[in-house]
């Protein structure tokens, strides 16, 4: 019983200190971050494709056709292969070498490489945020637009796309919070 009135004192003790003080300030805190939304997919059935919370933000795309989707990488080269048997990414692809870790000394395979034996793969695109991303002040902002295109069976078939923007992390309401 005594350990619990002093476990208990100590808490409350704490507690009330970071109430009557605040907590401490973080430094390094940025002024907003750069976003992606999703606004255009094609007519494709069994597509579905959702956009990863993060930063930066990532693509999941699952696919449950019929027939072979292809996704073409930032240079309009084959990069992912949605079939029956699951995902296949094109390691010659400029999109594949782009998503590998710097410090990856690995020799690099070449050819096609099974990633997923669902029909689901995500990855961090860097279609979905600008090299560089300036400050652009306490509103939001559109930047930029970004488009995936995707085949059927090798014929164009439409994009999946949508708009880059500015988000503010610091505005009038969150301070008052």
């Amino acid at each position: 019983m005594l350990f619990l009135f002093v476990v208990l004192n100590v808490v409350t003790m704490h507690s009330a200190r970071v109430a009557a003080h605040g907590a401490d300030a973080i430094d390094n805190v940025p002024d907003g971050v750069v976003m992606a939304r999703l606004a255009e997919m094609p007519d494709i059935s069994g597509l579905q494709v959702i956009l990863l919370d993060g930063v930066p933000q990532g693509i999941m795309v699952s696919y449950r056709g019929s027939r072979e989707l292809e996704v073409s990488g930032f240079n309009g080269e084959p990069f992912l292969r949605f079939d029956r048997e699951g995902v296949v990414a094109n390691t010659d692809s400029a999109t594949w070498r782009a998503m590998q870790p710097a410090e990856n000394t690995a020799p690099r395979e070449s050819g096609w490489l099974r990633v997923s034996e669902t029909g689901s793969y995500g990855w961090m695109d860097p279609r979905l945020s600008p090299e560089f991303a300036p400050q652009h002040g306490s509103q939001r902002k559109e930047l930029d637009g970004w488009q995936i295109n995707v085949r059927i069976d090798g014929e164009n078939s439409g994009r999946i796309g949508g708009m880059i923007y500015w988000q503010p992390l610091h505005t009038a309401s969150a301070q008052s919070l």
